[in-house]
């Protein structure tokens, strides 16, 4: 009996891990769209700034954070960040790193 609950107790672990990592792909491109995003990037190609495809790739291994911060870092991106919050910033990044593998 315990080994029961303690495979079933693993088996819930693993599936909340998996659903949690799901990104909303649609509503990060909605997010990328509304707050203008796509006038300077695009997923596979480099226009005024890098692909996303890139920066995925560039920040594999780091944190949705680490992406967001770099993101605030950078003037250019102000008006942008004025018209969004960490939440949605933090969602823009995950789907971002899904791109770089």
């Amino acid at each position: 009996m315990k080994r029961v609950l303690i495979a079933a107790g693993i088996a819930v672990a693993l599936f909340q891990s998996v659903a949690s990592a799901a990104v909303d792909e649609e509503r990060a491109k909605g997010q990328a769209k509304e707050l203008g995003c796509l006038n300077c990037h695009a997923v596979d190609t480099k226009k005024v700034g890098p692909a996303w495809k890139d920066m995925g790739a560039k920040y594999k291994g780091k944190t949705a954070a680490d992406l967001a911060a770099s993101v605030k870092a950078k003037p250019v991106h102000a008006a942008a960040l004025k018209k969004t919050n960490d939440k949605d910033l933090g969602l823009l990044s995950e789907w971002i790193l899904t791109l770089g593998k």
